[in-house]
């Protein structure tokens, strides 16, 4: 730590000195306009609850060892496979991961948003208007009382009741 510091003002310096106009900034004091100078565009949907993202396709254990305990758990019968999966509720009652077994695997298979206490990275929670879904997701599907968009491998399901978004579920998008 020692060393970046001095790093960080010999840098700092030499760009005084030479009269460069590079910014250096260390640690989380980078203002907000230079990180969104290099943001990276995102290729999927994930959930961020924490420190940690979330997303649908991720392995089961290592989710789970990073919510730490959950509030409640319940069985869900998967009749296709023969296999009992489960549902895992977390933040009291916010949200619920869903793990299903996918070729001898446990994986997240959705993440629903339950109450306005959590939100979408890009902002939508429970209780928010139609009007906001397609503020923040313009290319969002309209189907009868959802609004579906996809990204990458996840797919949102937005579910609407009287105008209003009753929960959100991250998904793994199908094929097409």
């Amino acid at each position: 730590m020692k060393n970046m510091k001095k790093w960080a003002v010999l840098l700092m310096t030499a760009a005084l000195l030479t009269g460069g106009t590079s910014t250096v900034w260390a640690g989380s004091a980078q203002p907000e306009s230079a990180a969104a100078d290099t943001a990276v565009e995102k290729t999927d949907y994930g959930f961020t609850y924490g420190e940690n993202q979330y997303k649908p396709g991720m392995d089961a254990a290592d989710a789970m060892k990073k919510l730490g305990e959950y509030s409640s758990s319940r069985d869900v019968n998967n009749c296709a496979n023969g296999y009992i999966n489960k549902a895992y509720m977390y933040g009291g009652k916010a949200f619920e991961v869903y793990v299903e077994q996918v070729d001898g695997k446990e994986v997240v298979a959705n993440i629903t948003l339950l109450t306005s206490e959590v939100a979408t990275e890009e902002g939508l929670k429970p209780g928010d208007s139609s009007e906001q879904v397609t503020k923040i997701y313009k290319d969002a599907q309209k189907g009868l009382g959802t609004y579906t968009t996809t990204l990458g491998n996840t797919k949102l399901y937005i579910k609407m009741k009287n105008d209003t978004v009753s929960f959100i579920s991250y998904m793994i998008a199908e094929e097409k």
